[in-house]
């Protein structure tokens, strides 16, 4: 569980990375649409709703591509097999004081099929992860993009 989340959360500072590094290369088009009149709001609410989308397709890409890879595994998955021998049948602790234990010996094999299960739940969740993952990592770079001065954006980049 722990693991998971360190791993959720190290995604999300990467997509948080992603996102400002493209800003940072969208200055000019920002700076302009600043210098047109566009409130710091509006660009907010356009990255964000680039991420949105962003979001929205990498969900239906991760839940098919998920889907996909547990059908693989339910029609190709290894059957494993294991075996318990030597036990012995019909001792117990208060025989083997009377010294009365059962010969016998049985062994036991056993087979399962690998095999994986969908919940609706489940996926339902990795999408809302995702999307919602992907409107927190816009959240910096829309940010800073809010941040902007459309005189500096447009005369650092010549």
């Amino acid at each position: 569980m722990a693991l998971g989340i360190i791993i959720l959360i190290a995604a999300l500072l990467i997509a948080a990375l992603l996102t400002l590094s493209s800003i940072a290369k969208r200055v000019r088009e920002i700076g302009t649409l600043r210098a047109i009149g566009w409130s710091r709001g509006r660009v907010v609410n356009q990255i964000l709703a680039e991420m949105l989308g962003i979001g929205l397709i990498g969900a239906a890409i991760g839940v098919v591509v998920g889907l996909g890879v547990c059908a693989l595994v339910n029609a190709l998955g290894p059957t494993l097999s294991y075996s318990v021998a030597g036990a012995v049948v019909g001792s117990s602790s208060a025989s083997g004081l009377v010294h009365q234990a059962t010969a016998a010996t049985a062994s036991a094999t056993k087979s399962i099929h690998l095999h994986t299960s969908i919940s609706v739940l489940t996926v339902l969740v990795a999408a809302v992860i995702a999307i919602l993952g992907a409107l927190l990592a816009g959240l910096a770079g829309a940010w800073r993009a809010a941040r902007l001065l459309p005189t500096s954006a447009l005369r650092d980049l010549g």
